[in-house]
C-alpha cells in the first residue's frame, strides 16, 4: 500500500485514510495508486460491507500537485489516465463508498468526493474548482460532478472559482449530509449500511451502473484527450509552473478601480 494512504479493515468496514504529510493531501501518483490499491483490497475482503474514504490533516484533498509541472513539462498522459481510473474505481467499487469530508476540498479533490456514493461533510468543509486560476480546466472531474450537480452550478464553480460552503454544496447535491460530528455521522451511516442487505445494495449499485455508467468510459477518455490537448497549447504549462512557483502567470489581470475624490 502507498505511504500516503493508510488502509485498515475492522468490523465490516474498510477505511482508507489519505495522509500526504507536510505537503497535504495532493493528488500525487503515489496517492492515486494508493487509493486504487485500497479499493481493490476492500473489494477483496469477504466480510467488507462499506468503504470509508477520509483524510488526515487540515483538509480532505487539495487537488493536483502542481510540482508535477517541471521545466514546462506536463505530468504526462499516464498521470491523467491514472486519475481517471481512480475515479472510475470509486464509482464502480463492489462495496458502497462513503466520503468523510472536512476542511478544504479543491479541484480534483472535489471530483474525488463526488465519485463516492455518500458524501458527509463537516460544518467547516468547503469545495472549489480553482483550475482556471492557474491555467487548467476541470476536464477529468466534469463527468463525475455532473452526476451530482447541474451544468449551471458546475459552470459557475468553474468560471467563478469561488469557495462553495458545505450548506450550499448540500443544496446543490454535492454533499448528502452536513454533520456537527463527522465521525459520529459516519458511524451512523455505516451502521445503516450494515443493517441493510449487502446483496440488495450490490444489486442496486449494479442497477444504477447499468443506467448511468454505460457512457463513463467514453466520457473519461474524452476528458483525458481534452485535457492533454489543452496542455499542449503554447504557453499553458509554462504559466502553470509560474503559478506553482508563486509568480503571477501571464494571463493574470487586475481590474483597475475608479479613482474618486
Amino acid at each position: 500500500m502507498s505511504n500516503c494512504l493508510r488502509y485498515s479493515f475492522q468490523d465490516a468496514v474498510a477505511t482508507l485514510v489519505m495522509d500526504g504529510g507536510e505537503k497535504g493531501n495532493l493528488l500525487t501518483r503515489e496517492l492515486l495508486i494508493g487509493i486504487r490499491q485500497g479499493i481493490e483490497a476492500a473489494n477483496g475482503e469477504s466480510g467488507c460491507r462499506v468503504i470509508v474514504l477520509k483524510a488526515d490533516g487540515g483538509g480532505f484533498c487539495e487537488g493536483m500537485d502542481l510540482d508535477l509541472f517541471v521545466d514546462g513539462q506536463t505530468p504526462g498522459r499516464e498521470y491523467f489516465e491514472l486519475f481517471a481510473d481512480c475515479l472510475k474505481d470509486l464509482c464502480r467499487s463492489d462495496r458502497p463508498v462513503l466520503a468523510a469530508v472536512h476542511g478544504e476540498t479543491r479541484g480534483g479533490g472535489t471530483g474525488l468526493a463526488a465519485a463516492c456514493d455518500i458524501v458527509i461533510g463537516s460544518h467547516e468543509a468547503g469545495f472549489s474548482l480553482p483550475e482556471v486560476l492557474f491555467g487548467m480546466i476541470p476536464a477529468l472531474v466534469t463527468p463525475i460532478l455532473l452526476r451530482r450537480i447541474s451544468v449551471a452550478t458546475l459552470r459557475a464553480l468553474t468560471l467563478g472559482t469561488r469557495r462553495m460552503e458545505v450548506a450550499e454544496a448540500k443544496q446543490a447535491g454535492l454533499v448528502d449530509e452536513v454533520a456537527s460530528s463527522l465521525d459520529g455521522a459516519v458511524e451512523e451511516q455505516v451502521e445503516r449500511v450494515c443493517r441493510s442487505s449487502s446483496d440488495a445494495i450490490r444489486q442496486a449499485r449494479n442497477y444504477f451502473g447499468r443506467i448511468a455508467e454505460d457512457a463513463l468510459d467514453f466520457q473519461m477518455q474524452f476528458a483525458v484527450d481534452e485535457l492533454c490537448a489543452w496542455l499542449n497549447q503554447p504557453g499553458v504549462t509554462e504559466g502553470i509552473q509560474q503559478f506553482a512557483d508563486g509568480h503571477a502567470p501571464p494571463w493574470t489581470a487586475r481590474k483597475k478601480m475608479d479613482q474618486r475624490d
